[in-house]
């Protein structure tokens, strides 16, 4: 995986020369350097874990949706609704939109295409689809 596409950097460290006598001091700077890295390494994981968690809403009337690239939205609506995605997506923003109401939801994709189409209707309760953008195809695909 390349983080630099989540705007992380993490290089390498540059390893000490070997030694023509690997003793106890040559192997615990050789440690150290590897601790270095991998307490590096253990703070990205760590960042990307706490990005990696939806942030989750309850809609049960007509919304626009906020510009945040990871939304799990539990509809709780009786009656038809509209939710309209944020008009300036990003690429891999994930949407995840839970129908568990008996009403009708229509998620507009605000500009942009949902697999080819404007709308995107879930009629049968308890329906999950998940979105997901790419700027590349410049339009939401379901999953």
């Amino acid at each position: 995986m390349d983080l630099t596409d989540y705007g992380i950097q993490l290089r390498p460290p540059a390893l000490p020369e070997p030694p023509e006598v690997y003793n106890v001091t040559a192997w615990a700077q050789f440690i150290n350097v590897l601790r270095i890295y991998f307490n590096g390494l253990d703070g990205v994981l760590r960042q990307l874990a706490s990005e990696a968690r939806p942030t989750v809403f309850e809609v049960d009337a007509d919304t626009t949706l906020e510009p945040i690239s990871y939304q799990l939205l539990i509809c709780t609506n009786t009656s038809p609704i509209t939710l309209t995605v944020n008009d300036t997506p990003t690429t891999r923003d994930v949407l995840i939109v839970k129908a568990a109401g008996t009403g009708q939801v229509t998620i507009d994709g605000n500009g942009k295409n949902i697999d080819g189409n404007s709308t995107l209707i879930l009629t049968t309760q308890y329906s999950a689809p998940n979105l997901v953008f790419t700027t590349a195809a410049g339009e939401w695909s379901t999953f």
